[in-house]
């Protein structure tokens, strides 16, 4: 455990010292404001969707369960999908021999440590969505929500990782495989990239409808 705690010391050192040497005051500033003005978009969004959809059912507490589903599903889909990203860059592609020579960790601790990272970055993921999501509807409803309302979402802010990690993990494995095979393959990937795209749009456009 002491060692584990070494590392995130390591980690947020290095944080420092990159942040320090780049020195790049307004190019930081600037990202935390674009990513503010992202954030506070989509909760005005969700806020407005939520309010539109629950004031056109009889059923309220219907409607809050169907939305809540929704919520969850969108938040265990991204979750999925940076997990199997975090997953590759920590596990499958990390130089681990570089920490291992360098620094006082054993495999399994080092393993453990990439864990909890992957852990902490789902919890975050989850929480950015779920959180003002639960405020959102409480808002736009006129149930009397109790504090085991909000206690049920931290607990599925704290759970919900559990899931998005085991499958992320199990679709890390393929995608490991895909992106060695695509890595020399640029007209291949673009090909890919560009099929992915179009069925967004595509579901987009049945939604719209």
């Amino acid at each position: 455990m002491k060692n584990i705690r070494f590392l995130f010391k390591r980690d947020i050192t290095e944080f420092k010292h990159t942040f320090k040497e780049n020195r790049d005051v307004t190019g930081a500033i600037s990202s935390a404001v674009i990513m503010l003005i992202i954030y506070s978009t989509f909760i005005f969004v969700f806020y407005k969707f939520a309010y539109a959809y629950l004031t056109t059912r009889k059923d309220a507490t219907g409607g809050v369960f169907e939305l809540m589903t929704f919520v969850y599903a969108a938040s265990a889909l991204v979750g999925v999908i940076l997990g199997v990203r975090k997953i590759y860059g920590l596990i499958v592609a990390g130089k681990d021999y570089e920490v291992l020579l360098c620094q006082p960790v054993g495999a399994s601790e080092l393993f453990m440590y990439k864990l909890v990272r992957i852990y902490a970055s789902q919890i975050l993921s989850t929480a950015v969505i779920v959180i003002p999501s639960v405020i959102s509807i409480d808002l736009v409803t006129n149930l009397d929500f109790s504090v085991t309302y909000y206690l049920k979402a931290i607990f599925g802010v704290l759970t919900l990782p559990f899931v998005t990690c085991a499958v992320a993990a199990l679709i890390s494995v393929p995608y490991a495989e895909l992106s060695r095979f695509l890595e020399s393959r640029f007209v291949v990937k673009l090909i890919i990239y560009v099929a992915v795209i179009g069925i967004a749009f595509y579901f987009y456009g049945m939604f719209l409808q």
